[in-house]
């Protein structure tokens, strides 16, 4: 019930950071997360947090909100969550992307990331 509870309370922006297991999943805010995280955003992150060994997703490293050395996973087939661990027991949400837009590139992963 408690896991229940933190993934409702980053849904719905009143906590922003996490635990799966032992990964502490930390997210840029509590505004962020009600903006930009569902159960579909949340069960992607909890795939790469299960992982515990820096699990890039076979999609290479991106740079996302000028951090360079980000990996990212889908979460639609237009969306994406780019994130960066600090060690295997830490993992930082660094940003939602949309792909294409204004300042997509290819450092980007052709995506336009949003961290706020």
């Amino acid at each position: 019930m408690a896991a229940a509870a933190a993934a409702l309370a980053i849904i719905y922006g009143t906590a922003h950071t996490i635990q799966f297991g032992a990964v502490t999943v930390t997210f840029p805010s509590d505004k962020f997360c009600k903006s930009y995280m569902d159960q579909d955003g949340l069960n992607k992150v909890q795939t790469v947090a299960a992982n515990q060994s820096r699990f890039y997703a076979g999609n290479g490293f991106i740079v996302a909100c000028g951090m360079a050395n980000c990996g990212h996973v889908h979460v639609t087939g237009s969306e994406g969550l780019a994130f960066k661990w600090d060690d295997d027991t830490h993992l930082k949400i660094v940003a939602y992307g949309t792909k294409g837009g204004k300042g997509a590139s290819k450092a980007s992963g052709s995506y336009t990331w949003v961290d706020k």
